[in-house]
Order: C-alpha cells, then structure tokens, then sequence
C-alpha cells in the first residue's frame, strides 16, 4: 500500500503540531520559574533565545507544511489559519532575535505558540479521524 504527499502530510503536521506545542509549552513553564525580578538572568537568557529560537524555526515549518497542505486540497480555512501562524512565527522570531534581556511578556510567546500548534494539531487529528 503506497502514501500519497497528501497522506503523509495529514500525518506529519499533526505529530509536529503536537510535539513542537508541547515542547513550547514546557520551555514556557520551564522559563517562568526562573524569572529574577522579572528578568531572565544572563545564561539562562542566553539558552531561552537559543531554544526560542529552535521551537520558532518548528512552528514556521509548520507553517509550510500547512501551506502545502492547503495549496494541494485547496482549502481556504487552512489558508487563512496558516497566514496567521506563519506571520506570527516569523514577528516572534524577529522581536526574540533584536533582545538581549527577556521578561515575561517574552516566554509568553512560547504559551501563545504552544496554543496556536496544539489547535491546529488537534483540527487536523479531527479532520483525520
């Protein structure tokens, strides 16, 4: 039995959905309790960008691969979902990138990934099954 692009995209957005909105969701818990003053201090800061960093990098190939999805069904709900994710993945990715001390209103954003992926994890296990 063969998959076809489509198939196996129907199964790959929502494993990444679901891995990367976890992942954020831990590195947001994680990074909230070692707020100082609501501050992250300088290693930790240093590790939050690098791990921002790689979890936005996930969101935004989801991202894609939802726009592919969507451009080989053609449909205009997923269009419209992905436009959003992807500006905000890459507006998030920009802000992170021009700091170099981080409070909480930062980590949030990982809070606000983790949401938008596991949504979008969870509308296309719904779709599958």
């Amino acid at each position: 039995m063969g998959f076809t692009g489509n198939q196996i995209l129907k199964i790959i957005i929502p494993l990444l959905s679901l891995v990367v909105g976890v992942l954020s969701l831990v590195f947001h818990l994680q990074y909230k309790k070692k707020l100082v003053g609501n501050l992250l201090p300088g290693s930790t800061a240093k590790r939050f960008k690098k791990q921002f960093n790689s979890v936005g990098v996930l969101y935004v190939m989801v991202a894609l691969l939802v726009i592919l999805d969507s451009y080989a069904t053609i449909a205009p709900m997923s269009l419209i979902i992905i436009l959003i994710v992807a500006g905000g993945g890459v507006y998030n990715l920009k802000i992170i990138n021009k700091k170099e001390t981080f409070n909480l209103s930062d980590i949030n954003f990982l809070k606000w990934n983790s949401i938008i992926l596991l949504t979008i994890g969870a509308i296309y296990l719904i779709t599958i099954f």
